[in-house]
């Protein structure tokens, strides 16, 4: 993610920040009240909170409560609508610079592929009415992601135009999650329908590789959030998706999240397994009611209230053991 857009919208959000003062252009350094402590009730001058460049980034800590969230938290924080844009941008810079590895399918080429008789059209390209652009809005999916997901009438033909005869089902209209690797190619994808019966989500694999969802935005130089549905990454600052792939993907700085659902004994063996091979898990608290992040965002949650939650709830070795027995009776 480039420096600039971090410093642009560390501008953007600075009218929100009390005593906001640039103290260096670069490296970029800026003070002002932390909004996340109120930082003194007992003197309105102090000041102890910061943004400062660190390795190509704006990094935020407060020197007072020791919050250090990631940037793009920080503005979950003091302006979910500043922070979602800030998504789209970061989102559309990294597509720009892989752009000449491959195609991502975005909305400047649906206009070629829909003209050549191609049945994939990005969300993005559909009428807000479209059952599907409908159904994605219910579940308060970033807009930033509209490019980057997809709708087929017929998913049958679709998947045999990659693969023939790879499937015999009934005409049925899904939403295309693309797999894409770390340089923009698709090597799989999954389709989504509307209904909440049958099977919700198919995937189809082009070449034998992890069924990971995310690849092509992940930062991996950064802590990773790995969850189970592709949906709930989007959600997250750094996220990517199982859909199918086990936890043990090899960043060197991971955080595997499942769903709420300690009655699951899958789900539980699955974090067994996982904290066995050392890695953090999130266990969920007692107070935190919902399935997964997605659900608790449509339940009102902000995006960045639930990676607090997560950041949290991190466990690994004896203490993730220790906490995975209590959450299991829950």
């Amino acid at each position: 993610m480039a420096l600039w857009i971090d410093t642009k919208y560390a501008g953007m959000v600075s009218p929100r920040l009390k005593r906001f003062r640039i103290k260096k252009q670069s490296p970029y350094e800026a003070n002002f009240r932390c909004p996340i402590c109120g930082d003194s009730k007992k003197s309105q001058i102090k000041s102890r909170c910061w943004f400062y460049e660190r390795e190509g980034r704006l990094t935020v800590k407060c020197f007072n409560c020791g919050a250090h969230p990631s940037f793009r938290n920080f503005l979950g924080f003091v302006d979910p609508t500043l922070e979602q844009e800030y998504a789209f941008e970061s989102f559309k810079e990294r597509n720009d610079q892989n752009s000449q590895w491959g195609n991502r399918l975005p909305a400047a080429q649906v206009v070629d592929r829909v003209v050549l008789g191609d049945p994939y059209v990005s969300i993005s390209a559909l009428s807000d009415f479209h059952p599907a652009r409908k159904y994605l809005r219910g579940r308060r999916i970033p807009a930033f992601a509209f490019d980057h997901l997809g709708w087929v009438d017929d998913f049958t033909k679709f998947t045999n135009s990659y693969l023939p005869d790879k499937l015999d089902m009934k005409p049925e209209g899904r939403i295309i999650i693309p797999l894409m690797d770390r340089y923009g190619m698709m090597f799989g994808f999954q389709g989504r329908n509307l209904r909440l019966d049958g099977n919700r989500y198919v995937t189809i694999m082009l070449q034998d590789k992890p069924k990971v969802f995310g690849l092509d935005r992940v930062d991996e130089d950064r802590k990773v959030y790995v969850v189970e549905g592709p949906f709930d990454s989007l959600f997250l600052d750094n996220g990517v998706a199982m859909a199918g792939a086990d936890a043990a993907m090899g960043f060197t700085d991971q955080v595997v999240i499942y769903d709420n659902e300690p009655r699951n004994l899958e789900i539980v063996a699955r974090m067994e397994r996982a904290i066995a091979r050392g890695e953090q898990v999130v266990i969920w608290p007692s107070s935190f009611p919902h399935k997964d992040v997605n659900d608790a965002v449509v339940a009102g949650m902000t995006p960045a209230a639930v990676q607090a939650i997560i950041d949290g709830n991190t466990y690994q070795g004896l203490a993730a053991r220790l906490r995975l027995m209590e959450w299991k009776k829950t």
